[in-house]
């Protein structure tokens, strides 16, 4: 009796295990990165336009006393004209994601020399900027300032952690409690 080695398997024969879920269409194939779902994205979900109105409006919002200060990004912009003089290039302004759906560029300038009270367009139509200068504000005013913003986000239906409320908004909620029952008792 002879026993014969069994014949060697090499390992380019040896096929892939099948994947555990064959319901998926995707079964098999390796994973891939999800798309954000909290993040809105304006140029995919606003029209294209060309209204001066809906134009001016956003600028005007970015170069508001409310945004400006709180705005690293555009109040740098400001600061870093060569003349000190708080001019942006429109350019940078269109690039925002909110503006990438504004065409063409001079549409853009055309819509904000409309501006009557905030904004000014530099003679060739390439800057703009505010036509009474924004001092920023103290850092006191700046936490003032935080302490009234609310920043609101929207979570998906189906979130894994529930969201619970700030500290701040439960004691506030107990002291309205509190004042409600002093007033019942009255």
């Amino acid at each position: 009796m002879t026993s014969e080695p069994a014949p060697a398997v090499s390992p380019a024969k040896r096929s892939p295990p099948p994947p555990a879920d064959l319901s998926r269409p995707d079964a098999g194939q390796p994973p891939t990165k999800r798309p954000r779902e909290n993040k809105f994205d304006p140029t995919t979900v606003l029209p294209p336009s060309t209204d001066a109105a809906e134009i001016l409006k956003q600028v005007e919002f970015y170069f508001s006393d409310a945004n400006l200060p709180l705005d690293k990004y555009l109040w740098t912009l400001t600061q870093s004209d060569p003349k000190k003089q708080g001019w942006v290039p429109i350019k940078n302004i269109a690039s925002f994601k909110r503006m990438q759906r504004f065409k063409p560029l001079e549409t853009i300038v055309e819509a904000l020399r409309g501006s009557k009270e905030l904004l000014e367009v530099s003679e060739d139509g390439t800057s703009v900027r505010r036509k009474v200068p924004l001092v920023k504000p103290s850092e006191e005013v700046h936490k003032e300032l935080s302490n009234r913003t609310v920043y609101a986000v929207t979570s998906p239906p189906t979130s894994p952690v529930p969201l619970q409320p700030s500290r701040r908004l439960i004691e506030y909620r107990k002291d309205l409690e509190m004042r409600r029952q002093a007033c019942k008792s009255i």
